[in-house]
């Protein structure tokens, strides 16, 4: 299924966002609907149209408002979305806004530390996050409930290093000062995460 910023279900979601972030900030609050769409939808929609059909389990990690797996899960209707987002009342709307979208029943949501998102779940194959500092400790940190074959999706602004710990599939322009890039772990990541276990 294809997606675009006039998709009926990607407008709905936005409604949802606008409603909760007076309430909860899910975003800024000084952002309007168009630069909500131009800023965060945009590249976002760009990552999942970059990516293509996908299916299996992808973590969305640091998800805040949830827009990043929430996009992924309505363009592929066979993939199951694990979102962490520590923050209690953000994790309430994503599951909120899962629902009413459709997709309540595709999705887990932990909303405590990262690392229990690694007993939920034997193996993830794409792990997504957008403009997540630190993001190569917590690659590290997951690694060992990436499938062989998982793909990291990233989008991170331009200028910013890429994990040295991963080989690089793909990068593309994504739009509001974004790169989209499409990552696998290394080889040597893997040889050291068999000789720790």
């Amino acid at each position: 299924m294809s997606l675009n910023i006039e998709d009926p279900l990607v407008s709905a979601f936005v409604d949802q966002l606008l409603r909760w972030n007076a309430r909860v900030p899910l975003v800024s609050r000084l952002l309007s609907r168009k630069q909500i769409e131009r800023m965060l939808v945009v590249p976002i929609l760009h990552a999942v149209q970059e990516t293509g059909s996908i299916s299996g389990r992808l973590m969305d990690f640091g998800a805040g408002s949830g827009m990043g797996g929430i996009l992924f899960a309505l363009a592929n209707p066979g993939l199951v979305i694990t979102f962490v987002e520590r923050v209690h009342k953000k994790a309430i709307f994503i599951k909120q806004a899962c629902r009413g979208l459709g997709i309540g029943d595709r999705v887990l949501i932990v909303d405590r530390d990262y690392r229990d998102a690694r007993r939920e779940v034997d193996a993830y194959d794409f792990f997504f996050a957008r403009a997540v500092g630190g993001i190569e400790e917590v690659i590290m940190e997951i690694r060992t409930v990436l499938s062989p074959e998982a793909r990291i999706l990233l989008l991170q602004p331009v200028g910013c290093r890429m994990p040295g710990i991963c080989e690089l599939l793909k990068e593309t322009e994504a739009g509001a000062g974004l790169l989209y890039r499409q990552l696998r772990l290394g080889c040597s990541t893997w040889n050291t995460s068999a000789r720790s276990h």
